[in-house]
């Protein structure tokens, strides 16, 4: 520095020492990079690019790199500004840079973290045109940041034109983004990309109501994509959701067999235990088992005395069957493996054995034993009947104990859990403590 400040030497022998200073300088950029000082990183590039001449090949690569550094360390809108620095040089040295892509790149993904999608959407757009012509000129790819795998031109072209479909999603352009997404599934060779690009067409028609045309996009997604290795739980979520919408449209019949739609595909593709497919399709086969307890197993009631011992017999053997239809529709939930369901197959079943119980000492004495006029043979029948009803209890008791506290344990609450302590509380109030629901609405306005 004191050389170069005192002017020692003749011009060539100043311009060196000046060039070997400014490359000292870049090294010691570069070092705080690579140490993921991001920050003091981001200054010393920056102040590299505005103190070298046009002319310093470095130039692109300090100005690049101090918006890269800006972004690691979490200042988009500096990082942008910079980018938008970049791409706004007209100088050859900068176009013809294949950190000029880069740029693009995270210029158009700042936008999209800021949540300026139609500005993410437009950069993106020009990045995949881009990257057309910098093939064209032979301008390679550049190199990756670090984590990220390296890209070729056509890779960095259609990544662009996937995410201007994304951004213009994320905006609600729908019609937009439904025409990038189709246009990029006719470019993208990649057959699994091919495949999320009408996935989320079809998403895109979810999110806007229009069933029909989100059946028909499904339909086709089943028949090119549905059968590939790892699309399990998509296939079972595309009947997932058409059955969402129509129950959200109010179509009750529609979404009830597209729900049953649901169970099936994921019987179809492998029954696999507690993942995505499980969940969705156990939502809905507990959908059925309960509307099957609510509405018929509920209801039945013993009103009319059994006039004979053999029509006791019947009636009783009766119940019994109509208690296994009900016990089997929440049976069918184990397969799942979703804990949840789990839960809510034990709750139930313990509300089923109460409820069994409730049913026969609601009903009336069989005629021939009320009539007998014998307290003893009345006494034999309530004692048997008190006895078999004590079982029921205690196997209810059992079930609801079981959900508490491996709920306890393991530190779950869910409409289950709960439901299983009101009920100790309810019956075992000695044991059990009743559980009151925090209100967490406040009154409404008159």
């Amino acid at each position: 520095m004191k050389f170069i400040a005192a002017k020692c030497g003749d011009e060539k022998s100043i311009q060196l020492a000046i060039s070997q200073n400014r490359s000292l300088n870049f090294s010691r950029a570069a070092d705080l990079y690579k140490e993921q000082k991001h920050i003091p990183a981001a200054e010393s590039f920056f102040r590299f690019y505005k103190t070298a001449p046009n002319t310093d090949p470095d130039l692109p690569v300090a100005l690049y790199n101090s918006a890269v550094s800006y972004k690691l360390a979490d200042r988009p809108k500096t990082a942008i500004s910079l980018f938008k620095e970049f791409t706004a040089n007209p100088q050859k040295n900068f176009r013809e840079s294949p950190y000029y892509l880069d740029a693009m790149r995270l210029t158009a993904a700042s936008y999209q973290a800021s949540f300026d999608y139609d500005n993410a959407k437009k950069t993106y757009l020009e990045l995949y045109a881009t990257t057309k012509t910098a093939k064209a000129k032979g301008i390679k790819a550049p190199d990756p940041l670090p984590g990220e795998q390296p890209r070729t031109l056509d890779q960095i072209g259609l990544d662009a034109l996937f995410n201007a479909a994304l951004a213009s999603e994320l905006n609600r352009d729908f019609k937009g983004a439904i025409d990038l997404y189709t246009q990029y599934g006719r470019v993208e060779p990649d057959r699994r990309k091919q495949d999320r690009a009408l996935w989320s067409i079809a998403g895109i028609y979810r999110q806007s109501g229009d069933v029909n045309s989100m059946t028909e996009t499904f339909d086709r997604w089943r028949a090119k994509y549905g059968n590939d290795a790892g699309n399990e739980d998509d296939y079972v979520q595309s009947f997932y959701d058409a059955a969402a919408v129509r129950k959200k449209k109010g179509q009750t019949a529609q979404a009830k067999l597209a729900g049953q739609q649901t169970i099936d595909a994921w019987k179809k593709r492998g029954s696999i235990k507690g993942g995505r497919g499980a969940k969705m399709a156990g939502e809905w086969q507990l959908a059925q088992a309960e509307e099957y307890f609510t509405s018929t197993w509920d209801p039945i009631a013993v009103k009319t005395a059994a006039k004979t011992v053999k029509e006791a017999e019947a009636i009783s053997k009766n119940l019994l069957a109509q208690k296994t239809k009900v016990e089997d529709k929440y049976l069918a939930l184990d397969p799942y493996g979703v804990a949840e369901l789990s839960m809510a197959a034990k709750v139930r079943y313990g509300d089923i054995q109460y409820s069994w119980a409730q049913k026969v000492a609601d009903a009336p004495l069989p005629v021939p034993v009320a009539k007998s006029g014998n307290d003893d043979v009345i006494a034999a029948y309530e004692t048997k009947r008190d006895a078999n009803l004590k079982k029921a209890l205690d196997e209810a008791k059992s079930q609801w104990v079981e959900v508490y506290e491996t709920a306890k344990k393991n530190g779950i609450s869910n409409q289950w859990s709960r439901k299983a302590q009101e009920n100790l509380g309810r019956e075992f109030p000695s044991e059990f403590t009743v559980l009151r629901q925090e209100l967490v609405e406040g009154t409404e306005a008159p």
